[in-house]
């Protein structure tokens, strides 16, 4: 899990919880995942996600409650889920189709927390509030923000070079028919402080391509010694090998 401000990002899939190491996420290529959102905070919380550079809320934040836990499983439009996010390997053919995005791998959410001043209990308000003095239309479970923070490109430039042996590079694409939708809700004014969350994607594990999802509960084999590890494990209990590239 990755945690910032008491707000956790996950990814998932098969209803697991997939394992990171630092910031990157493995996944098999042609694997349908979901990202869950968990505020562990006491005031509830608006989020922002962009898959590879690009919005994938359809242009709404995401209202997390306090101690909630949310799945998103793919690409809104409006305010339901039309497609289930689906992770690929990023061939040449694709790359020489669509080209090279400094953003492709990358989930990254943006959040902020309400304020513990105006707190609305109505699930439904009216029209128009007003925040830094922009009229914002608020929608179902969700909230549309005409200056939603681009994502910082060169931030994360160093973290795209792909191998030169073995292509564990990805992109996130349409999957299978989804049915998930949004209930209406509220939120007062925002806290001015934006936080963020960055993982990336990636389809190889030691130099091989991953045929089964690594979870929380997977253990790694030590590609010296042969020992399998915990996946908490960073290093080979028994050599002392880096169990993660």
């Amino acid at each position: 899990m990755v945690y910032n401000n008491k707000f956790v990002v996950v990814v998932k899939a098969k209803g697991k919880i997939l394992r990171e190491q630092g910031d990157i996420v493995y996944v098999p290529f042609g694997t349908e995942y979901t990202i869950m959102l968990k505020n562990l905070n006491t005031k509830r919380a608006v989020a922002t996600v962009t898959v590879d550079g690009s919005n994938v809320t359809s242009g709404y934040k995401l209202i997390v409650e306090p101690g909630e836990t949310f799945e998103l499983e793919g690409f809104m439009r409006g305010q339901s889920v039309s497609h289930k996010f689906k992770f690929i390997e990023k061939t040449k053919r694709i790359q020489k189709h669509r080209g090279n995005k400094i953003c492709d791998g990358l989930i990254q959410v943006t959040f902020q927390f309400e304020r513990r001043t105006n707190y609305f209990k109505s699930k439904v308000m009216s029209d128009y509030d007003w925040y830094e003095n922009a009229p914002i239309k608020y929608k179902t479970n969700n909230f549309y923000d005409p200056a939603a923070v681009p994502l910082n490109n060169n931030k994360y430039a160093s973290n795209t070079v792909a191998s030169c042996n073995l292509n564990d590079n990805g992109i996130t694409v349409k999957g299978s028919e989804s049915n998930q939708s949004f209930d209406t809700g509220s939120v007062g004014l925002l806290e001015p402080t934006k936080y963020n969350i960055v993982l990336q994607l990636k389809g190889a594990l030691k130099k091989k391509k991953l045929k089964k999802l690594v979870t929380t509960k997977t253990k790694i084999q030590c590609e010296t010694c042969g020992k399998k590890n915990k996946s908490s494990n960073k290093f080979c209990g028994e050599c002392g090998t880096a169990l993660f590239n």
